[in-house]
C-alpha cells in the first residue's frame, strides 16, 4: 500500500512469542504506573526528608527519587515530577522565568502551590496537555506532603 510517499507501508507482524513478551512488558509498566501509596513512613524520617512545602527543586527531585526507590511512588510519578523545565528553557533564554510563585533567596518554594499556579496558567492559555501535566505533578507533590 502506498500512502503519498515513495516508501511502502508494511505493518509489523509479531509472532505469538514476541506478542506475549511485549504484553508482559506493557502490563508491568501499566501496573507500575498505577501503584498506590500504602506504607506509612515514620514521622521522624518524614519530617526530615519529605518537606515539599519548603524546598528547592533539587531537594524536591531527590525526595521523589528516594520515595520511588522505596516503592512509595511509581515510575510515572517520578518521571513526571523530576523534569526541570526551567533549567532547559534558561539554556535558550537566560532571562526566562518559568515558575510563578515566589521563592526565598535559596530557591525554596511550596511545590504544591507552584504546580497549581502552573496548571492555572496553562489552562488560561488553553493548553490542556500542559494543564493536565501540572495537575498530575500537583497530585504527586500532595502525595509526598501527605507522607510527612
Amino acid at each position: 500500500m502506498r500512502v503519498n510517499s515513495v516508501f511502502s507501508y508494511v505493518p509489523k507482524a509479531y509472532s505469538s512469542k514476541e506478542y506475549q513478551s511485549l504484553n508482559k512488558f506493557y502490563s508491568k509498566v501499566y501496573r507500575d504506573q498505577k501503584t498506590k501509596i500504602t506504607d506509612p513512613i515514620s514521622e521522624e524520617f518524614a519530617s526530615e526528608k519529605y518537606d515539599v512545602a519548603n524546598c528547592t527543586f533539587d531537594e524536591f527531585t531527590s525526595t521523589i527519587k528516594s520515595l520511588a526507590k522505596e516503592g512509595k511512588l511509581s515510575t510515572h510519578d517520578t518521571l513526571l515530577t523530576t523534569a526541570n523545565f526551567e533549567r532547559s528553557l534558561k539554556q535558550i533564554n537566560p532571562n526566562f522565568k518559568y515558575y510563578i510563585t515566589s521563592a526565598d533567596s535559596v530557591g525554596r518554594r511550596n511545590w504544591v502551590e507552584e504546580f497549581d499556579a502552573l496548571a492555572k496558567r496553562e489552562l488560561s492559555r488553553g493548553n490542556m496537555l500542559g494543564y493536565q501535566r501540572h495537575v498530575e505533578r500537583k497530585a504527586v507533590a500532595a502525595k509526598v506532603l501527605e507522607l510527612s
